[in-house]
């Protein structure tokens, strides 16, 4: 597990592995704005316990990451929690997550801006642009974007320059105005 504790004192938090033990009183006294984590194999069962704890209710910005690729995440109460963090405008799941999550989240959300559905590194494209093309839903808040690399991108961000949160608001703007098709992908 390695932590990125870049700007603590700008809310901003990157901790990346998995078998995470969050500490959830420390989180709290740090009002975190922007988490981005990794999710532990049984994620729902971290769903459940994490996700309603009042340490998350100031995170505006939040990034699940999964690396199983045969977890099933069957929407339940566990994930259902997202659509009480009552502060959260942004999300971003990887996209085996995002496929399984996102219709009901966005259905349950309406309070989110962006929804990021994240491939890392280049290598995933084709896996992007095939997510892309699938989509049955026309919501304009939905991102595909495939980013280099995530801790690059999120030190970026965290340090005040533009990172793919930023890039995805003004895709979503961009979209609102009819200038980007709905199966279209983004780079950062």
């Amino acid at each position: 597990m390695t932590f990125y504790p870049v700007a603590r004192e700008q809310g901003n938090l990157m901790i990346v592995g998995q078998g995470l033990e969050l500490d959830l009183t420390v989180l709290q006294k740090m009002r975190l704005q922007r988490l981005d984590l990794g999710l532990p194999p049984a994620s729902a069962e971290w769903a459940r316990l994490t996700l309603p704890h009042p340490a998350l209710s100031f995170i505006t910005h939040l990034c699940l990451s999964e690396d199983t690729r045969n977890n099933q995440y069957p929407w339940d109460d566990a994930w259902g929690h997202l659509t009480s963090l009552p502060a959260l405008t942004h999300l971003a799941l990887t996209g085996h997550l995002s496929h399984a999550l996102m219709p009901q989240i966005l259905a349950d959300c309406p309070r989110l801006l962006v929804a990021v559905t994240v491939y890392y590194k280049e290598k995933n494209r084709n896996l992007a642009n095939a997510f892309a093309r699938a989509l049955t839903i026309r919501d304009p808040r939905i991102v595909v974007a495939v980013i280099d690399v995530s801790t690059d991108d999120w030190e970026t961000g965290a340090r005040g320059a533009d990172d793919y949160w930023v890039h995805a608001e003004k895709f979503v703007a961009r979209r609102r105005r009819g200038g980007i098709e709905y199966n279209a992908v983004l780079s950062c």
